[in-house]
């Protein structure tokens, strides 16, 4: 049978002053009870894998991951801003759509 599964080793995260901040936003079930506010800025970036979910991240360039069993994966990123409103995605594209 084939099974995909979520990497938990990586996590979207926080936007500020600098690049990569608090909060760290992760991608599968957790207890975290944080309450977004107006002005919060994240990324979801979660990375699904057509196997098993180990992966490591390449030693000569430290930033190449790969799946831990070989098989593919995809990764996709947005960037989202808190608003009066709900949310904005910044990243959105222009033929992109949300239901």
């Amino acid at each position: 049978s084939t099974q995909s599964t979520g990497v938990k080793d990586f996590c979207g995260h926080g936007i500020g002053d600098e690049f990569h901040e608090e909060p760290q936003v992760v991608h599968y079930k957790n207890k975290d009870r944080r309450v977004l506010k107006e002005g919060m800025c994240f990324t979801i970036e979660p990375m699904i894998n057509a196997g098993k979910f180990g992966c490591s991240v390449d030693a000569q360039d430290d930033w190449t991951v790969y799946t831990g069993d070989g098989k593919n994966s995809a990764q996709w990123e947005h960037t989202i801003v808190v608003t009066k409103e709900g949310c904005e995605v910044l990243t959105l594209r222009s033929d992109d759509t949300i239901p």
